[in-house]
């Protein structure tokens, strides 16, 4: 009878033990940054801050304003002359070319059944495609600004099925549907650069040295949730709501006469700096960022 106790005893511990050494490690945060004048995507541990990965842009570029991160760990990004996925094990899945020598393939973003991309150009056009990247939509459209560089950086779907539009070059944010026809705009200054739509509805957008939140209906200022002048920053550039409340925000400084400033700040909801990151001997420029857990 000990002796059947005893084997009992050792099996369940064996049992334990194996169940012990199946258990996944703990997620933790990443955040992917890229950047204009900067001829890499890097993957950076949020606590340690140490790069964890280098992804050169193809042939040289120095243009990546949108980077993402799928489900499945492909990484997704626009470049200059096009956008690509590349596989956890950075096998390229599909790259996407521009139709013109002269357009800017600026944005590529993730979206429900596939991704979406937009490129600055005369005309301008978003494109949706399935998750192979064979595009199912073309939407064509005039911003009426004919330097393509000053056009938009970070175009994004809404809710609804219509496109959020920030224009650089005409100190606007455009509601675009899928005819192409402009549906709303909201005066927002220079320098528009990212929106981000909200629970409900309203919008984030960075522009005018700003982070405001803008009413969706009436197109008017809500409430400013930070400035550069208050972070200290060159150029404010993307900015997110994280998970937890806080505010992720990028400061780009390919313009500044010095490149020593912070690169990413988290702040929280009493405008207090929680987190910051800077180190732009290697990463050189941030003007785009994506949160994810691994």
């Amino acid at each position: 009878m000990k002796k059947l106790r005893l084997i009992t005893t050792i099996v369940a511990v064996a049992l334990v033990c194996l169940c012990c050494t199946n258990v996944e490690p703990a997620k933790t945060t990443k955040i992917a940054v890229a950047g204009s004048y900067c001829d890499s995507i890097f993957i950076i541990d949020k606590q340690t801050q140490k790069i964890e990965r280098r992804i050169a842009l193809p042939d040289g570029d120095r243009e990546c304003n949108t980077v993402s991160v799928d489900d499945n760990g492909s990484l997704l990004f626009s470049y200059r002359r096009g956008a690509r996925l590349l596989s956890k094990d950075s096998l390229v899945v599909w790259d996407i070319q521009r139709l013109k020598e002269n357009e800017e393939l600026q944005t590529a973003q993730i979206i429900d059944g596939g991704y979406l991309i937009a490129a600055a150009g005369s005309p301008a056009y978003i494109a949706e495609t399935d998750k192979r990247g064979n595009k199912i939509t073309m939407t064509k459209f005039d911003t009426g600004i004919k330097d393509h560089h000053s056009q938009f950086r970070q175009v994004v779907k809404a809710k609804n099925g219509n496109y959020l539009v920030p224009l650089m070059g005409n100190h606007q944010v455009w509601e675009v549907n899928a005819k192409g026809e402009t549906v709303k705009k909201f005066d927002v200054g220079p320098g528009a650069f990212c929106v981000e739509e909200q629970k409900d509805g309203n919008l984030l957008i960075v522009a005018a040295g700003k982070i405001a939140i803008y009413d969706r209906e009436s197109l008017k200022e809500i409430k400013v949730l930070a400035t550069a002048k208050q972070l200290g920053a060159a150029f404010l550039t993307q900015a997110s709501i994280m998970p937890n409340g806080n505010l992720m925000v990028s400061n780009w400084q390919g313009h500044a006469a010095k490149n020593d400033q912070w690169q990413l700040k988290e702040i929280d909801g009493n405008g207090k700096v929680v987190w910051e990151f800077k180190n732009p001997d290697a990463l050189k420029f941030i003007s785009a960022f994506y949160i994810f857990e691994k």
